[in-house]
């Protein structure tokens, strides 16, 4: 699994930088990446989720139902901002003792890669978080959804999949 997701933190810049080539064609494997951060001092969890333009698009597709929705649609930014910040608040969640509210923000472009911003306020002190994604896993069969979380100075990650997209995360607060 070490292996894996070096392969997958290493390989995936190389992949998003490329440039332009055909729609479907642009990478080999559908991943995120998501870097989930904990701010005890401000009480806030921030978020960011990266996911390939093409992938989120195909994934927006089956969620709307809308064959004809194109991301890359400046004229229909308002709505991209609504439709794809229900996608991700409705396939990701947080919980420590309780779910999470999860507040999305909004998203912007970076060459073939969509960032989208999330945060979580008033987050109370926890030592375990359970983390659901399952982000465009009913679109495609082999995305991967990674996660790497920092809490304490410390970075714990995870590789989650449609068969495995709930997961908890300990951390021992008894040192």
């Amino acid at each position: 699994m070490i292996k894996s997701l070096f392969c997958y933190l290493v390989c995936l810049p190389a992949f998003v930088f490329n440039g332009p080539s055909v729609a479907h064609d642009r990478h080999p494997f559908h991943i995120s990446v998501t870097e989930i951060l904990h701010k005890p001092e401000e009480k806030v969890i921030q978020m960011t989720v990266r996911l390939f333009q093409d992938d989120m698009e195909q994934g927006l597709q089956e969620f709307t139902g809308n064959v004809e929705l194109d991301i890359l649609n400046k004229e229909d930014s308002v709505y991209l901002t609504e439709i794809i910040g229900q996608y991700v608040l409705n396939n990701l969640s947080l919980t420590t003792k309780k779910e999470l509210t999860l507040n999305y923000l909004g998203f912007e472009y970076d060459n073939d890669v969509i960032y989208c911003y999330i945060e979580s306020v008033k987050v109370k002190p926890f030592d375990q978080l359970t983390i659901s994604n399952e982000l465009l896993t009913s679109t495609f069969d082999d995305q991967e959804n990674l996660v790497h979380v920092k809490k304490a100075n410390k970075v714990k990650s995870l590789r989650m999949t449609s068969n495995k997209s709930l997961e908890t995360l300990e951390w021992d607060t008894k040192k």
